[in-house]
């Protein structure tokens, strides 16, 4: 696949590249290390909720979420600035795309995760999951599509950096913003359903506390990376874009542990066998103990 508009630059300030250089490696190689620290103080998690646990589809859109944006990462870092020293068109066009594929499927994971949450608050009905699976297609279609356009109009310099913005680089950040808080509307409506009613549903509560955080997270996250691209530090784009692929890696490893974490608390069945099961999450009592744990 060819970008064939896209323009390279020359850096003619050595001092200036030197700077560019220096300062976008710092920043990667530090969002690398948060992300590799969290991975380790959350192993003891990790091997309790998900690889001692029986095998399935929870465990491996975990393992997806978690290792495939951290090597990634990794592997799209020492590819750029270890084994291409030397950058041209082809080199930036390249790395384009890697990331474009990179991003767009973790920022999938991530929303199939919110996804499965709406549709279990919402007892499991077709009428409300057809409607939200025809947005999210919708919605991954038009990321694609302000993928192409961003990467044919911005331009790189020889260190394959971005020296000029294109606005379809709004809709990509933005469109799953959308999405995300369309669930998240869906999610803080069931809630304040369940409490006009005057029903306890302490797994409600739960489910919806661990969906505000991670929301709020990624909100911030993908508004800063959106304004960040087209209006301030272009130049800086690939500290953005790996702190923001390690931060998706965290919000979605974090929620998808939380969740095993909470039927390992209150020991319910429906979490061990399969997040579908005949038993509605809202008609279980959690124990009291459950409001202690720390996300």
């Amino acid at each position: 696949m060819q970008f064939a508009h896209s323009l390279i630059t020359t850096t003619e300030d050595p001092v200036a590249a030197a700077m560019d250089i220096r300062q976008s490696t710092c920043g990667v190689v530090a969002a690398l290390t948060w992300l590799s620290w969290d991975w380790i103080i959350c192993i003891g998690d990790e091997t309790q909720l998900i690889w001692q646990r029986s095998n399935g589809w929870f465990r491996w859109l975990y393992v997806f979420i978690r290792y495939v944006p951290w090597l990634g990462a990794i592997a799209t870092f020492s590819w750029l600035w270890i084994v291409q020293q030397r950058k041209t068109a082809e080199t930036c066009n390249t790395m384009a795309l890697v990331e474009a594929i990179l991003v767009g499927c973790v920022i999938v994971g991530e929303e199939v995760v919110l996804l499965v949450r709406v549709h279990i608050l919402y007892d499991r009905r077709p009428a409300i999951l057809r409607p939200l699976l025809v947005l999210f297609a919708a919605c991954v279609i038009a990321t694609m599509i302000g993928m192409y356009f961003t990467a044919v109009q911005v331009g790189y310099n020889d260190l394959c950096l971005i020296t000029t913005k294109s606005n379809a680089m709004l809709g990509v950040w933005l469109i799953p913003v959308f999405f995300e808080t369309v669930l998240f509307a869906m999610t803080m409506w069931k809630f304040w359903q369940s409490r006009r009613e005057g029903l306890k549903r302490p797994i409600l509560d739960a489910l919806v506390w661990n969906g505000t955080w991670a929301y709020a997270i990624t909100f911030v996250n993908l508004m800063v990376t959106a304004l960040a691209m087209t209006q301030f530090l272009q130049v800086h784009s690939a500290i953005v874009y790996f702190w923001t692929l390690c931060m998706m890696s965290f919000v979605g490893s974090h929620v998808l542990l939380d969740m095993r974490r909470l039927g390992s608390q209150a020991t319910l069945p429906w979490w061990n066998q399969s997040i579908f099961a005949d038993i509605l999450p809202e008609d279980i009592e959690l124990p009291e103990d459950v409001f202690s744990i720390e996300f």
